[in-house]
């Protein structure tokens, strides 16, 4: 069983290669065609639109990812393999390098400051907490207490 976020990308992708020339897409398996047209949803409508490209439309992250692996497998010439692997390459550091910047584990705590304080009315004292003591009278009391309800 194919999950919901797949079998949406799976209507998408049909779309898209319903709408793409013959001679294209005669390098893909006719036995992959079908497990797309199996496990794709029922319920899911795309609205396509032909007068845009490709990198216009609103696509889902896994349609991006199928049509990677279809490009890949059976689309991509022998000769342009390589090129495509470095090009994802690249695309996978460029976004390893921002997402270390922006949630850089060594700049956490850096620019930390007392939420509490700053969020204070100008004109308003701050106000300290106090430990609370119970006295003698009130110990001995409540073990008394804890005697008899047992």
């Amino acid at each position: 069983m194919v999950s919901e976020g797949y079998s949406e990308a799976f209507v998408e992708v049909l779309a898209i290669l319903d709408n793409t020339p013959f001679e294209e897409k005669q390098g893909i398996p006719q036995k992959f065609i079908n497990f797309l047209k199996e496990n794709a949803s029922k319920t899911y409508k795309i609205a396509f639109d032909r007068s845009k490209q490709i990198e216009e439309l609103n696509l889902k992250k896994e349609t991006k990812a199928m049509l990677s692996v279809i490009y890949y497998n059976y689309l991509c010439p022998q000769d342009k393999k390589q090129e495509y692997i470095d090009l994802l390459n690249d695309n996978q550091t460029k976004l390893e390098a921002e997402l270390r910047e922006k949630y850089n584990p060594d700049n956490i705590f850096k620019n930390n400051n007392n939420t509490v304080a700053t969020n204070r009315e100008p004109d308003k004292e701050a106000v300290a907490m106090t430990e609370y003591k119970e006295s003698f009278f009130t110990k001995i009391i409540s073990k008394i207490k804890a005697i008899f309800h047992k």
